[in-house]
């Protein structure tokens, strides 16, 4: 037996099935800390890493050293509930002047990116620093900005093959009912 086996206890005559070793399992624990995995189709993912340098003119990384990039990500790849994280990063401001008589592309808000180590950067820069895209930061910085928390949306639609609407179950139960006791 290799050294694997050895806490596996032996319970009339079966081994003790061990999840924790199962390779769906082991992906999903490497994945949630963001860590390089396999998934299920067998593609390697690598590990979420800080980015390169931003394309603003106040070139907003050249200041951040890479260990404290590195500390960033870590902390972020830690912390459970990850979009609540980057909401209390970003602060919003509404727009105090506006220039220009363009009406198609008026904000009403200004966000300012703050990564806890006495800068604020552009969002490219904080998309960069924690390792994900831009999307998602708009994304929640879209909820900051309508004062609205994240929710889980997976599993809320209605779209269901199997799924059976209350008048056929209730003509169902009415079927079984009608057999005798």
């Amino acid at each position: 037996m290799d050294s694997g086996d050895e806490d596996v206890e032996f319970v009339g005559g079966k081994r003790k099935s061990n999840p924790r070793d199962w390779k769906d399992n082991k992906a999903k624990r490497l994945r949630a800390e963001e860590k390089a995995h396999i998934n299920r189709k067998g593609e390697t993912k690598l590990e979420r890493r800080t980015g390169s340098l931003c394309r603003s003119k106040r070139n907003c990384l050249k200041f951040i050293t890479e260990p404290v990039r590195q500390r960033i990500l870590e902390n972020f790849n830690l912390y459970g509930d990850q979009d609540a994280y980057l909401l209390s990063l970003i602060k919003v401001t509404s727009v105090e002047r506006r220039r220009g008589q363009c009406d198609k592309l008026t904000r009403n808000f200004n966000f300012h990116y703050d990564v806890h180590v006495g800068e604020v950067v552009c969002r490219e820069a904080f998309a960069s620093l924690h390792g994900i895209g831009v999307k998602r930061i708009r994304r929640v910085a879209v909820l900051k900005a309508e004062a609205r928390s994240p929710k889980d949306m997976r599993g809320q639609h209605q779209r269901r093959g199997n799924v059976k609407s209350d008048g056929i179950i209730e003509s169902i139960d009415d079927h079984i009912k009608s057999f005798p006791y």
